[in-house]
Order: structure tokens, then C-alpha cells, then sequence
């Protein structure tokens, strides 16, 4: 596998894809009270190119074992990045990705951005991202699969994007001007 990088992804290729699938990760809505950055990774699955985001951490990221906090193992749709002291940092929601063409996303530049503390916990992040590659397109390609196949026995599988109706999108999407 090639190493993964850190791309953004086009706003209005987005919404549409939302408006496909509305468990879409976008960030506008009653949900959201402003814009937010979204990053993710780009993994190649059968023929398409797929952008899975990434996520800040949650209280649901966390268990209590003998009254100390600790972190959740990594699930077939969800990849911790946790650094060697134990620390989440945030994680890869592959539940959420998505399909795209190269001209919906832009490689990310760590270096330009300008929110200095942001920017160290992207670097922190792409260590853990680097160390995990292999589990995460093992992953990928599992839950993938398994979506693809219509397992219903598998809870997960209820909150994980239609994969199928979102690359039919992705093939008829046309950017409007």
C-alpha cells in the first residue's frame, strides 16, 4: 500500500453527496455552529477512490477499567489514533466514507496551516495514520464488503454510508457553476 496522505475535499461535492445519504459527515446544519475542517484519507477500494475522514474523539471513545480511562480497540469501522503513551488523539471514521475523483479533493498542507496547536495534532495524527496504513485498507475493505453484501446481522452496518448508491453518485456528479 502507498503512504497515505491527508487531503480535504470539495464543499459542494460534499453537500451533494449528503443530500444522497444524509449520514454523510458535512458539516452545515443545525447540528454544526460553524464550518469545520474536514480531512481524511484517500484509500483505493475496487475501482474508487474513497476519502474516509477523520473525527476529533468522543466520550464513547473511552471505557473505565477499575476506575481508569482508558481507550476503545479499534473496530473494523472505526481506527483510534492513539499515540504510544496511550493518548487519542482522534480517530478514522470508515463508516463514513466516502467515494470521490481526484479532482474532488486537495492534498492537505500541514506545513501552510496556521493554527500552530491544530497543526501539531495533524502531525501526531499522520504518525499514528502511518503506523496503522495496513489496518486501516484491511479494514476498509472488510466493512466495504461487507456493506456491499447487505449483511444484517451486523449492527455497525446500520450506521455505515451506502457505498454503492454513493459511487452512482460520484460517477453522475457534475460540479455546478
Amino acid at each position: 500500500m502507498k503512504r497515505l496522505r491527508l487531503y480535504t475535499i470539495d464543499a459542494d461535492y460534499l453537500k451533494f453527496l449528503f443530500n444522497v445519504d444524509n449520514r454523510v459527515m458535512y458539516w452545515e446544519g443545525d447540528t454544526y455552529k460553524t464550518a469545520r475542517k474536514y480531512i481524511g484519507v484517500v484509500l483505493k477500494i475496487n475501482d474508487f477512490e474513497y476519502f474516509a475522514p477523520l473525527s476529533s474523539p468522543k466520550a464513547n471513545d473511552y471505557f473505565y477499567k477499575k476506575g481508569v480511562k482508558q481507550v476503545k480497540k479499534n473496530i473494523i469501522p472505526i481506527i483510534r489514533l492513539v499515540t504510544d503513551k496511550g493518548h487519542l488523539l482522534g480517530k478514522i471514521k470508515l463508516s463514513n466514507m466516502i467515494p470521490v475523483k481526484s479532482e474532488h479533493i486537495t492534498l492537505y498542507d500541514v506545513k501552510g496551516e496556521s493554527d500552530k496547536k491544530y497543526q501539531s495534532l495533524i502531525v501526531k495524527e499522520m504518525i499514528c495514520i502511518r503506523k496503522s496504513k495496513d489496518e486501516i485498507a484491511k479494514n476498509a475493505l472488510v466493512l466495504y464488503n461487507q456493506k456491499s453484501k447487505g449483511y444484517k446481522n451486523i449492527n455497525y452496518l446500520n450506521d455505515t454510508l451506502d457505498f454503492k448508491s454513493l459511487e452512482v453518485a460520484c460517477l453522475n456528479y457534475e460540479k455546478q457553476e
